[in-house]
């Protein structure tokens, strides 16, 4: 993850001796390439970058707190199973579909559910 970020940053500095403006969005400085070999590792770079930062970010963190929160029924990789399977069945593509959906589905119904643990956390 931290190699990703020195190469961000050193892609994104080298762009202003190569095309005259410092290009900070990878999509924009991947139209401007040429050649079909360079635009396929782009692709697999920035898929890479994703992939590599996405997956340490949304599923390390949950499968720890459950072995945390439970260590004798769960371990990393039951944690990151729960974590994973509990992401499928949330169903995301589905909530981002639409704002109404993302406002009135997700938000409010996750505020319910935060205010009334909430009310416990401040009551104890």
């Amino acid at each position: 993850m931290g190699a990703f970020t020195f190469v961000g940053l050193v892609v994104t500095s080298s762009t202003e001796v190569i095309f005259g403006q410092v290009i900070s969005n990878p999509i924009q400085l991947h139209t401007m390439a040429d050649g079909t070999r360079t635009k396929l590792i782009a692709i697999l770079g920035i898929t890479l970058a994703v992939v590599t930062t996405n997956i340490p970010a949304n599923m390390v963190t949950p499968a720890n707190a459950l072995v945390s929160f439970h260590s004798a029924t769960f371990s990393f990789k039951g944690g990151a199973l729960l974590t994973t399977l509990t992401g499928i069945l949330l169903q995301q593509w589905q909530i981002f579909r639409s704002t109404d959906k993302f406002v009135y589905m997700w938000l409010v119904s996750s505020s319910a559910v935060m205010g009334l643990i909430a009310d416990v956390l401040l009551a104890n």
